[in-house]
């Protein structure tokens, strides 16, 4: 394909698409009228095989959010403290007007602010990086060539259901999967994920539309935030009205990473069970100027394996471990005097570097009557289904290698 005609292409989609999202907004009152809202919303982290736990498929094409049950999240939700889930999943869906196929969205989304459950993390540096002109630029206003990423920069998966008006007045809805993959960020942005939905399912091939998720963290409370100062990441996604969104489910890899960086997103190391701790928040604006009511959800189920635990192991299998002793260190650039000067700040504690691994931490008891000194590793469960030997005491309890993470 000439580059010409290439970029002729790219500007009939464009057109084409740009034309049919204003029409959208022009031929729908119906959904206008019905009010922007947020439908449904789930957060979860699940175990290896499982990716669709917090989705179902309707009418066996849509992939749309579900909420689990409690059983349902007891059976696949991974909750280990300070644990990698193989799958960290958000998940959400607009309202709507009308039945699939042809369901409209009432209200056109342009940004989405999902506030993450305090404890969760992400670590962008766990997995290669793919610079912004890998990914790709631009070759018509929001439309883009297929990304160059190294392979090791995709983090996950994005699925979404669109509407298209392929005929005046006629909406028909579209599910894509796109690819999600770890991007260089800018200043002042934690983490940039970029997702790359291709366009070959609606008549476009080679043709790629891009969001890109930028990620913060809310050290205060601000004013779009969730106001409790809990120290808590968010993401924020400025989203292209050229395909008017009508669900996303963003499915990321959790325990990938490189050895001697961790994984990639890690769980709370608090043991306090559903509530303030496995809350999420998602709050969408619309390109009519509208912000739907933020929409929460908490999972049924907490983080487990603490074991009211103080202090962390590197090595997993070694139960007598050193304290809980982070360590806080401050810096200089320079120590030329007279001189412009930057400080370093680090803050570091004993962990595993392992992304497959887990922070465990041990709960110590001493028993000063008893003459007893015991620890119980906090990756494991309980101690009867762990322990070795015939008296099954907490001392004589070890992790086997079949409960490592």
């Amino acid at each position: 394909m000439t580059l010409r005609v290439r970029s002729l292409l790219f500007g009939t989609v464009a057109c084409a698409f740009t034309v049919a999202s204003v029409a959208m907004a022009l031929a729908a009152p119906a959904a206008q009228a019905a009010g922007f809202g947020v439908e449904r919303f789930v957060a979860a982290n699940c175990i290896a095989g499982h990716e669709d736990c917090a989705e179902e498929l309707f009418d066996g094409a849509y992939p749309l959010p579900k909420e689990p049950t409690k059983p349902e999240a007891e059976a696949v939700g991974y909750t280990q403290a300070a644990g990698h889930p193989p799958y960290g999943i958000t998940a959400f869906k607009v309202d709507t007007v009308g039945a699939f196929p042809n369901a409209v969205p009432t209200g056109i989304v342009t940004h989405v602010r999902t506030d993450v459950a305090p404890g969760v993390s992400t670590n962008p540096t766990a997995v290669p990086l793919c610079s912004t002109k890998e990914f790709g630029e631009a070759v018509a206003p929001g439309f883009y060539p297929e990304p160059k990423c190294p392979a090791g920069s995709v983090i996950g998966k994005n699925k979404v259901v669109v509407v298209v008006e392929p005929a005046k007045g006629v909406f028909e809805d579209v599910p894509i999967e796109g690819t999600v993959y770890n991007v260089v960020q800018p200043k002042g942005v934690a983490s940039l994920f970029g997702v790359a939905l291709p366009l070959e399912s609606i008549g476009f091939p080679g043709v790629f539309a891009h969001t890109l998720i930028e990620g913060h963290v809310e050290w205060g409370a601000e004013s779009k935030g969730t106001g409790k100062a809990d120290y808590h990441d968010y993401y924020e996604i400025n989203v292209s009205p050229t395909l008017p969104l009508i669900s996303s489910i963003l499915i990321l890899d959790g325990n990938i990473g490189g050895e001697g960086h961790g994984g990639f997103i890690t769980n709370p190391s608090t043991c306090a069970g559903p509530g303030t701790h496995t809350t999420n928040t998602v709050t969408l604006e619309s390109s009519a100027g509208e912000t739907a009511p933020p929409r929460t959800f908490t999972t049924p189920i907490g983080t487990e394996g603490c074991f009211g635990g103080t202090s962390l192991t590197v090595p997993p299998f070694e139960l007598k471990s050193p304290p809980f002793e982070p360590t806080f260190s401050v810096k200089p650039a320079t120590t030329q005097s007279d001189q412009p000067d930057g400080i370093t700040t680090e803050l570091a504690v004993p962990h595993d570097p392992s992304p497959t691994n887990i922070l465990l931490a041990t709960e110590e008891r001493n028993d000063h009557s008893a003459g007893r000194h015991d620890a119980q590793p906090v990756g494991c469960h309980r101690p009867e289904d762990l322990c070795t030997g015939s008296d099954q005491r907490w001392h004589d309890c070890a992790c086997l290698l079949s409960s490592r993470i």
